[in-house]
């Protein structure tokens, strides 16, 4: 396989990595077919493609159903809800909830009452974050239908992205992370960060001399480090996915890693490339004169 290939595999491969210590069982897309009652449609707002906005009213609670799904067939005690929310002046404390039944008598509720974290309620403005709603079952036992939820107390707007109902491969403590994990999701966020804006700045460096024909040596020595912290990043993330640490923690690490060394890997061509045509066109002129 060329070296582009692999490493377009390798970057499509790092979200799936990232997934791998889950199982998902069911994703839901807003679209005509799927929107709720009383939503409406908000198009591919800031990179959330189909998000769907629910109003809420100030004369009284409004209680959304947003996803029922009959015979989910989640085989493991725990299971979680994923997905994305951005919501704008909630009066009172609203929350989304996910209602796990066995059978006609028995059901259990997980609701998003924090005070942060993913398990953070719907209270006032917040832009786009993740939320999670999970549930720790008995081993042998299989719910039979799970049913979610969104509920306003009062006035407020809430947006959602799309959902997915995964396996947990162990018990986790949700409300800041994982059970042992190296950080929780405020942290994954400032990592994912701080990670981008390293790789940015490496890659503006590169192309800039690059272009320039300028510091060749400077940017071979940008080009390795590229290499050596993708390989280093990626390196961290697999070990946090191994050893079952939470999503906040593997994710930045893995996509970090690999977005670093697609730049320095992939640019090391072209980058050779270009300082040999100059040189070749220097000799040329040289020649000529």
């Amino acid at each position: 396989m060329r070296r582009g290939g692999w490493i377009a595999a390798m970057l499509l491969l790092c979200p799936a990595l990232a997934t791998a210590a889950e199982r998902v069982i069911a994703e839901r897309q807003w679209d005509a077919g799927t929107l709720p009652e009383g939503a409406t449609r908000v198009g591919a707002a800031d990179r959330i493609p189909g998000a769907l906005r629910i109003e809420g009213r100030d004369d009284r609670a409004t209680s959304i159903a947003l996803w029922t799904l009959d015979a989910p067939g989640v085989a493991k005690p725990a299971h979680a809800l994923r997905g994305t929310v951005r919501h704008h002046d909630v009066r009172g404390t609203g929350y989304l909830e996910m209602w796990t039944r066995y059978g006609d008598q028995e059901r259990y509720f997980s609701r998003t009452l924090a005070t942060e974290g993913p398990l953070r309620n719907l209270t006032g403005s917040s832009e786009w974050r993740p939320f999670t709603l999970p549930f720790f079952g008995a081993a042998g036992r299989h719910p039979t239908r799970i049913d979610v939820n969104l509920v306003l107390p009062g006035a407020g707007s809430v947006e959602l992205g799309g959902m997915t109902l995964v396996e947990l491969d162990g018990a986790q403590d949700l409300s800041t992370g994982a059970a042992g994990g190296w950080w929780d999701d405020r942290t994954g966020g400032l990592v994912g960060a701080v990670l981008g804006s390293g790789i940015g700045l490496l890659g503006a460096a590169i192309g800039s001399l690059c272009s320039l024909g300028r510091a060749r040596r400077l940017v071979g020595a940008l080009l390795a480090a590229a290499i050596g912290i993708g390989a280093l990043t990626a390196a961290l993330g697999l070990a946090a996915l191994a050893t079952g640490q939470p999503y906040p923690v593997y994710y930045p690490l893995l996509l970090g890693g690999g977005i670093a060394l697609a730049l320095g890997l992939g640019a090391s061509r072209a980058v050779r490339r270009r300082y040999e045509e100059l040189e070749l066109r220097r000799m040329h002129a040289l020649d000529v004169g």
